[in-house]
C-alpha cells in the first residue's frame, strides 16, 4: 500500500495562504507572492521602509475570523480539515497511524469522490481512503480495490463481470466495448452477448 501511493503524489509544500501587510492598518492577501508585490509597488512609489509583512500562515477559521499557526498539526478552517508540517500546508497523500490513507488538496479530502494521477478514489466521512471492497454510494454501489482505485467499466470481481458507469454499478442495462456488448441483470452482474446468443432480456 505504501509503495502505491508514494509515487502518486509526493510531499509538497505549499507557500503561506495568508499574510499580513502593513504595520497599522493589516491587510489579508491570498498569496506570499501577492503581498510581496503590493509592499514592493508601496515602496517604489512612496520611498518609505516603513511598512513590513509576515510569511507567518494564517487560516480562516469556521466563524470567519483568522488563526496564525505557530505549531504543526491540524486545523479545521472555513475551508475544511488543513494539515500543517513545519510551517507550511501539506498537500497530497498522507499515511495515518491506523494504516489507512488520507489524501489532502491541501484541504483534507472527506466524503467526496477525490481524481488523483489518472484514478478516481473514495473517501469517507472522517477523510479515510475506502478500499478493497464495496461502497455504498446513492442508490447503488462502487467498488475499490486493494489500493482504492474505484471500478469504471466492466471489471471482474471474486470471478464474476460487473458494469460500472461513472464508478456506479448499473442494473438492467446494456454497454458497448471493444470486446464485445454487455448487458446486466438486476443484480448488476454483466453478461457478454455472443453471437447466437439469441434474445436478451433488459429492463424486466
Amino acid at each position: 500500500m505504501a509503495n502505491r501511493h508514494k509515487h502518486l503524489n509526493p510531499h509538497q509544500a505549499y507557500e503561506p495562504k495568508r499574510c499580513w501587510l502593513g504595520d497599522t492598518n493589516k491587510i489579508v492577501y491570498d498569496t506570499l507572492e501577492e503581498a510581496e508585490k503590493e509592499l514592493n509597488d508601496f515602496k517604489n512609489e512612496y520611498n518609505e521602509e516603513t511598512d513590513t509583512y509576515d510569511s507567518y500562515l494564517y487560516v480562516v477559521l469556521p466563524n470567519g475570523s483568522y488563526q496564525k499557526i505557530t505549531a504543526s498539526g491540524y486545523y479545521s478552517t472555513a475551508y475544511g480539515k488543513l494539515l500543517v508540517e513545519n510551517g507550511k500546508v501539506f498537500s497530497g497523500w498522507k499515511q495515518n497511524a491506523d494504516g489507512t490513507w488520507s489524501y489532502f488538496r491541501p484541504e483534507m479530502a472527506a466524503g467526496t469522490t477525490v481524481y488523483v494521477d489518472g484514478e478516481h478514489y473514495r473517501f469517507d466521512d472522517a477523510g479515510k481512503m475506502l478500499a478493497n471492497g464495496w461502497i455504498a454510494h446513492n442508490s447503488s454501489y462502487m467498488y475499490a480495490d486493494a489500493y482504492g482505485v474505484l471500478a469504471d467499466g466492466i471489471t471482474n470481481i471474486g470471478g464474476v463481470d460487473y458494469l460500472f458507469e461513472g464508478h456506479q454499478l448499473t442494473y438492467n442495462t446494456y454497454g458497448y466495448f471493444e470486446n464485445g456488448i454487455y448487458v446486466t441483470d438486476a443484480n448488476g452482474i454483466a453478461y457478454k452477448l455472443e453471437a447466437g446468443d439469441g434474445w436478451k432480456s433488459v429492463n424486466g
